[in-house]
C-alpha cells in the first residue's frame, strides 16, 4: 500500500565519500520541495559539519531524537550494510542502499525476508539502472526493441587506480576485515555497475536466473582482493554475460556494455547514458536518467515502480557470492607490470591489459582462454558453479562477435 507523504523525510547515513554526492542530490530535491532532511549520521566524520541538519553518531540516536524518517539513504562501508539495512527496515523506514548491496548471499536473503516481514522497500543504488536506455533496450515501445532478443552481452572496463585508492579506507581491497566479509574488488565495487547493467540487459535479475559463474581473478597491487578479473555468467534461459575488468590500465576509458543481436550490435556507455549501434557514431543516441531517490519517493506516493528493487539484484549477488567463495586472486608476476608515478600516486600498468580485456569480453572467454601472457593457466578457472559444469557448447567461440 502506498504511503502518501505530504513531505517525505530523509536521513542520510554516511556524509563523507560518496555520501557527499547523495547530500548534494538531497539538497536538490529539498530545494524543489520533494523532501525534508531531518538528520545526518556519521560516526567518524571529521570535516566541518554540513549545516543542513544535525549530525548524529548512529542511526539509532538520530531516530530517537528526530523520529523515524520516510526514507534512509545509506552510503556506508560494505561491512555495515547489513546492520544499517536491518535497523532501517525495523524502524519502519524505506531504504536507498548504496551498491554493492552486500558481501554475502546470506545477508541479501535475510534482508529480503525482513523486507517481506516489515512491508518496507529497499532500492539498491545502481544508478546506471535508472537510465532510460535500459527501457529502450528491454521494452516493447521503442524502436530499439526491434533488434529482437539479445544473443550475448559483455562488459568491458579498463581504469587505473593508484596506491591512494587502496589506502582510502581500512576495508578497501580486502576480502574480509576482522572476520567480516568485505569482498571489495574490481567487479564488486568500481565496476559493479558494469556487471549489474549487463545482467539486466541479459534478463538476469533474480538469483535463480543464474545457472553458473566462472571467473579468473588477478592482482597486481598489494591487496587481498582482485584488481583484474574476467567472468562468464551463464543464464538458465537467456544469453550469457561475459566481463573483463581491470584497475591496472594505462589510463581511464569509458566502460561499455555491448549487446549482440542477430543482425545488430549496440554499445551502451552506461555512465553517459549513450547507445551506439554497430560502432557508427552517427547512430549515437543519448538518454535521460531517473534519479533513484526521486524514484523511491514516487514509489511511496504510488506513482512509479521501483527501478532497482532489492530482489532484482539477486543475480548480481550470485556473482558476488562466487567471488567471495573463490580462491584468492592470483598474484601477477612483476615482469608483466610497469609502475608509473611515485608515492601514493603510483599505479600499476598491466601489459596490454586493454587489448586482452577487449578480446575476452567480445569472445565470452576468460583471460587464460584468450592467451593473455600474464594469465595463470596452470589451474582450472575458479568460481561457483551452481548446478553442474557449464556446457562448453554454449560458450561463444573467439571471433564470433563482430568488433565494435
Amino acid at each position: 500500500m502506498a504511503l502518501l507523504d505530504m513531505t517525505p523525510t530523509v536521513i542520510l547515513v554516511g556524509v563523507g565519500g560518496f555520501g557527499a554526492v547523495h547530500l548534494a542530490n538531497i539538497r536538490r530535491l529539498r530545494h524543489v520541495g520533494r523532501l525534508t532532511l531531518t538528520a545526518l549520521v556519521d560516526p567518524v566524520f571529521s570535516g566541518e559539519t554540513p549545516p543542513d541538519a544535525p549530525l548524529f553518531p548512529s542511526l539509532r540516536t538520530a531516530i530517537e531524537t528526530v523520529g523515524a524518517p520516510s526514507v534512509v539513504v545509506a552510503a556506508v562501508p560494505i561491512p555495515v550494510h547489513a546492520s544499517v539495512a536491518a535497523e532501517t527496515l525495523t524502524a519502519g523506514c524505506d531504504l536507498l542502499l548504496e551498491k554493492p548491496p552486500f558481501a554475502r548471499m546470506d545477508d541479501f536473503e535475510a534482508l529480503l525476508e525482513l523486507e517481506r516481514q516489515t512491508g518496507r522497500v529497499v532500492q539498491v543504488g545502481f544508478q546506471s539502472l535508472g537510465s532510460l536506455a535500459i527501457d529502450a533496450l528491454t521494452g516493447a515501445d521503442d524502436p530499439y526493441s526491434s533488434f529482437g532478443a539479445p544473443i550475448a552481452v559483455s562488459a568491458t572496463g579498463t581504469w587505473k587506480r593508484d596506491r591512494a585508492y587502496w589506502a582510502r579506507s581500512p576495508w578497501a581491497g580486502r576480502r574480509s576485515l576482522d572476520g567480516v566479509s568485505v569482498v571489495d574488488g574490481v567487479a564488486t565495487n568500481p565496476f559493479a555497475h558494469a556487471i549489474a547493467t549487463a545482467l539486466r540487459l541479459a534478463g538476469m535479475q533474480d538469483a535463480a536466473d543464474v545457472e553458473s559463474v566462472e571467473l579468473e581473478m588477478y592482482r597486481a597491487n598489494a591487496i587481498e582482493g582482485d584488481d583484474t578479473t574476467s567472468l562468464r555468467i551463464t543464464s538458465r534461459r537467456g544469453p550469457s554475460v561475459s566481463a573483463a575488468l581491470t584497475l591496472c590500465a594505462a589510463q581511464n576509458s569509458e566502460p561499455v556494455v555491448d549487446v549482440e543481436y542477430e543482425h545488430d550490435r549496440i554499445a551502451f556507455r552506461y555512465s553517459m547514458d549513450e547507445v551506439t549501434i554497430d560502432g557508427d557514431t552517427g547512430s549515437e543516441r543519448h538518454f535521460g536518467r531517473i534519479d533513484l531517490l526521486e524514484n523511491i519517493l514516487d514509489h511511496r506516493a504510488g506513482d512509479a515502480p521501483l527501478r532497482v528493487p532489492l530482489a532484482s539484484t539477486g543475480a548480481f549477488m550470485r556473482v558476488v557470492e562466487a567471488i567471495r567463495t573463490a580462491d584468492d586472486p592470483v598474484r601477477i608476476e612483476p615482469q608483466w607490470i610497469e609502475w608509473r608515478g611515485t608515492g601514493q600516486e603510483a599505479h600499476p600498468v598491466l601489459k596490454d591489459v586493454e587489448r586482452w580485456s577487449g578480446v575476452a569480453a567480445r569472445t565470452g572467454a576468460l583471460f587464460s582462454e584468450v592467451g593473455a601472457p600474464w594469465a595463470f593457466s596452470g589451474r582450472r578457472p575458479v568460481g561457483a558453479v551452481f548446478e553442474g559444469e557449464v556446457d562448453s557448447r554454449r560458450r561463444r567461440r573467439p571471433g564470433r562477435l563482430r568488433g565494435r
